[in-house]
């Protein structure tokens, strides 16, 4: 018996990958959820996919050029429209970032996309959807072109509820079982409470019915 049990364990542990199959790892999504080509997701964890900003920013606001985030106040996750018009001479390269706060440095973008992704870029206008999620803060989209210049910067975005808004609410057992934990993540500085109720589901060939 004894023999038996440990052909059984060496033959699984020679089962078990190893090399770069024991650690295979996930890309983690940008903020924007970038997609490359092929389908698979962008990865924020390779270098190569920030954008480096090594040189010194040259700001040269064209007299014409805009750069609008609409609507300017959001719910956490809400797709918001940039766009932007009177643009000279664009490329290919131009790129559109984000930054939360505000006034952050050029490197600290949260992410960017290319104005490639609008088909009249090459006309000097265009624009992108994309979903932003609160970052307690107020934020804004810059328009830069090659060389690292800063052309136009939008409007505010702002995010309804602010720092104090509750987000990334769980729900997880104890071990009593009378009794459920609740997690959530906001800002303090103001009376924090929390409202429950009692919900009573039943099941029938229907499916399944709850009630407050």
């Amino acid at each position: 018996m004894v023999v038996w049990w440990y052909a059984l364990l060496a033959s699984y542990l020679f089962c078990l990958p190893s090399g770069p199959e024991a650690k295979t790892r996930h890309a983690v999504p940008t903020y924007f959820k970038r997609l490359n080509p092929d389908g698979s997701v962008v990865d924020a964890d390779d270098p190569q996919n920030r954008i480096k900003f090594a040189h010194p920013i040259r700001e040269h606001f064209m007299p014409n050029a805009t750069l609008k985030v609409s609507p300017s106040s959001v719910e956490n996750g809400a797709a918001v429209n940039v766009s932007w018009s009177g643009v000279t001479l664009p490329s290919n390269l131009d790129f559109i970032a984000f930054y939360c706060p505000e006034n952050d440095q050029p490197e600290h973008y949260l992410d960017y996309f290319y104005v490639t992704d609008s088909a009249s870029y090459a006309s000097g206008y265009g624009w992108r959807m994309v979903n932003v999620y609160n970052m307690r803060t107020k934020c804004e989209f810059r328009y830069y072109q090659p060389t690292y210049v800063h052309v136009a910067t939008s409007n505010l975005l702002q995010f309804k509820g602010g720092i104090y808004v509750p987000l990334q609410g769980h729900i997880a057992l104890t071990g009593d079982p009378s009794q459920m934990r609740v997690k959530w993540v906001s800002g303090t500085g103001k009376d924090i409470f929390f409202v429950y109720m009692k919900i009573v589901c039943t099941v029938d060939q229907t499916g399944v019915k709850c009630f407050r």
